[in-house]
């Protein structure tokens, strides 16, 4: 609930200034037709959240799309005030002039470039790649594939059909084993679980199974166990602070950090170690130096969604030792999905959606 206050009041103050900046530049806004419409799309993503699942299907995914290009519009009009400003200063105190009556059209061509962006990255968000990574070790007496996904993010926009679509394409790489590492639900299961968007997970092939971890929004729910019960009747194994052993491969999945931020059961589940290849899954990746530490060899992550819109993907790079991709903790390899769902925004601007294959070798 506090996450949820503080989000609410930092869009309300991002939507409240760029009405008063633009009114000044566009004089029609001032009407209150404009304002009450203005209002009304302001508040559209905070209420989408409280649709009940008993709606039209079609209503409240047109809905959900419109309040997230209103978002994408609010974010980058925030950034465009802040860059005229920028502009403003630079220009008045390097070359002396007032740069002012060429506001409207900055304005204008800013907006452009934010139209063109939004239609590239609407189509960025419905193209995902599929990754190959090579993880080769003398802990390994044989191969192996996993099919690493994460940030599934099913609700409002995300549902049944697009669930299906990604079953599909797991199933076609032909994977040992699937590995879903947490943000399954977007965050209400009450929706998830009418539309039934969860049950094509029933139909993923493998050799040795599904297996997933809980990220923080799986928790955004009240019906959390719910969810888990629903899930591992179709056979996807839910691991909260618990290892299995494939093969010979150990398997450990933690709790998201939003729920458990302690490191016990990741040195709980650290024995063996020395003897077995250890796969620890985090959702966020905040405990990768710990797992290298402990001799954990893979660690999967995900949660970041590689900043999902730019320049977010920049900001992301500063807060986690690792936001995405590969990267290397001593002797242990560690791999930041950025997911194959979206949260609040339809799109994806300087990330792109992914499926991971991971191809384990010995040495």
């Amino acid at each position: 609930m506090t996450l949820f206050l503080v989000f609410a009041l930092i869009l309300t103050f991002c939507t409240i200034l760029p009405y008063f900046f633009y009114r000044r530049v566009f004089p029609s806004l001032r009407s209150y037709p404009c304002l009450i419409l203005w209002i009304i799309l302001s508040c559209s993503f905070l209420v989408t959240r409280s649709f009940p699942p008993t709606w039209p299907l079609s209503l409240v995914r047109a809905w959900t799309l419109v309040s997230g290009y209103w978002l994408i519009f609010t974010f980058y009009s925030f950034l465009i005030i802040i860059l005229w400003f920028l502009l403003l200063m630079l220009v008045r105190f390097f070359a002396n002039c007032d740069i002012s009556r060429y506001c409207k059209k900055f304005i204008l061509v800013m907006l452009m470039v934010v139209l063109i962006a939004c239609i590239y990255g609407t189509s960025n968000a419905n193209n995902p790649r599929v990754i190959h990574e090579t993880i080769i070790s003398n802990k390994l007496s044989s191969p192996m594939t996993i099919l690493y996904v994460s940030d599934l993010h099913l609700g409002r926009l995300l549902g049944k059909d697009y669930c299906e679509d990604l079953v599909e394409r797991i199933n076609k790489e032909h994977p040992d084993v699937v590995i879903i590492g947490g943000d399954i639900i977007d965050d209400q299961w009450d929706y998830v679980e009418a539309t039934g968007s969860y049950k094509p997970l029933g139909n993923l092939h493998s050799k040795y199974g599904t297996y997933a971890v809980l990220g923080n929004h799986d928790y955004f729910t009240a019906n959390t166990k719910l969810e888990i019960t629903a899930l591992e009747a179709l056979n996807v194994n839910i691991l909260r602070n618990q290892a299995v052993h494939i093969g010979k491969i150990k398997l450990a999945g933690l709790d998201d950090y939003s729920n458990n931020k302690s490191d016990s059961s990741l040195k709980l589940l650290s024995k063996g170690n020395a003897h077995e290849f250890a796969i620890v899954v985090d959702h966020q990746p905040r405990r990768m130096e710990k797992a290298a530490a402990l001799g954990y060899d893979l660690y999967l992550s995900g949660h970041t969604h590689e900043g999902q819109v730019f320049p977010n993907n920049l900001v992301v790079k500063f807060m986690y030792a690792l936001s995405y991709g590969r990267g290397q903790f001593g002797n242990m390899v560690a791999y930041v999905t950025s997911g194959y769902g979206l949260w609040g925004v339809p799109m994806r601007l300087g990330s792109n959606p992914e499926l991971v294959v991971l191809e384990l070798k010995a040495k």
